[in-house]
């Protein structure tokens, strides 16, 4: 139930019971309670500010809002993560998955409820550098190389970089971010027979942003029976 105050009401903010008489006879007692209006206004430019691997500062702006404060929400589970200031219209969202796909909902509030809901686009946090490369079944013309995710979420993309002289002039792609591999290990061939190869891994994020490059390792092909 919505009761309209007057204007010049002097009422102080608070719960209250209210009964409505007749011929003497009163209702049973509803609890009301007194307060501001509920925002009216949504927030808007609801965006990522910085991106990590594991967190998001999120910003927005309500320059109209008549609020006490902003509340902000997982929009993929509904789940309430924080409470803003109004006079710091931003969060910083911590513990998240690398890699990973995140979005929220900002709802200005006042004491008697919440105002309208504002949401944001898709963003996705950094993935990690992965780690612990290492090379298997070496063969004369191939060789198995794979890796730990370090944390990455589903759909990370993975690349890999080859070269003879550790990276110096001689850098090679032999699994580029373009073939979308999201598995920690893959076939490396034809390689040349009985030479030194250096491999190194990177991912990408769902938004094509690159890591940094995992520690290297090396092998020597076989030689020829």
């Amino acid at each position: 139930m919505t009761v309209q105050l007057p204007s010049n009401s002097s009422l102080p903010y608070g719960w209250y019971h209210l009964r409505v008489s007749a011929n003497g006879q009163y209702s049973d007692s509803v609890l009301l309670q007194a307060g501001p209006p509920k925002p009216t206004v949504a927030a808007t430019a609801v965006s990522a500010a910085m991106i990590a691997t594991s967190s998001i500062t999120w910003t927005w702006t309500c320059p109209s809002c008549a609020a006490d404060g902003y509340k902000v929400y997982s929009a993929a589970t509904g789940i309430w993560v924080a409470t803003a200031r109004l006079a710091s219209p931003s969060f910083t969202h911590s513990g998240l998955t690398p890699s990973s796909l995140q979005k929220v909902r900002i709802n200005p509030f006042t004491l008697s409820g919440d105002g309208p809901l504002a949401y944001s686009d898709a963003f996705y946090t950094l993935a990690n550098a992965p780690s612990a490369p290492q090379v298997s079944s070496v063969a004369a013309n191939s060789l198995i190389l794979s890796w730990n995710n370090n944390g990455n979420g589903s759909g990370t993309i993975y690349e890999i970089s080859q070269s003879t002289d550790n990276f110096v002039n001689n850098i090679t792609t032999p699994v580029p971010s373009s073939y979308a591999m999201t598995q920690n290990s893959v076939t490396i061939s034809p390689l040349a027979e009985d030479t030194i190869f250096y491999f190194r891994v990177r991912a990408f994020n769902l938004d094509n942003k690159p890591s940094g490059f995992s520690v290297t390792v090396s092998t020597r092909t076989r030689s020829p029976l």
